[in-house]
């Protein structure tokens, strides 16, 4: 987080929540609700990145993110997948590494 969000109360993260938002609009439809999801995963995610960018492998192409992990491990981001989508029923979650949007297209 840079020093100026901390001051307007904005993270980088709700910076890109309401750029997406403001994608949606210009196309022409009406944001209702907008979350992250996938917070369990995020550290997960975060390190992996990190690790790429030490690394230099950021920017080398690969199927890393397309491989199953070993199944202990998928049934543990599974089960915390599923207390997400019973928490996204009553409300958003702060972080995550992916975008929910619920839009309707705006009438013309």
């Amino acid at each position: 987080m840079k020093p100026a969000d901390g001051t307007i109360g904005r993270s980088r993260a709700w910076a890109g929540l309401l750029c997406a938002a403001a994608v949606l609009a210009g196309a022409g439809f009406r944001v209702e609700r907008m979350t992250f999801t996938h917070m369990s995963s995020f550290p997960a995610a975060l390190l992996v990145r990190w690790f790429e960018r030490l690394t230099g492998r950021a920017g080398t192409a690969s199927d890393a993110d397309l491989r199953v992990p070993a199944a202990p491990v998928n049934a543990t981001f599974d089960a915390l997948l599923r207390l997400e989508a019973v928490w996204l029923r009553v409300g958003n979650l702060p972080i995550g590494s992916s975008l929910l949007a619920l839009v309707r297209k705006q009438a013309a």
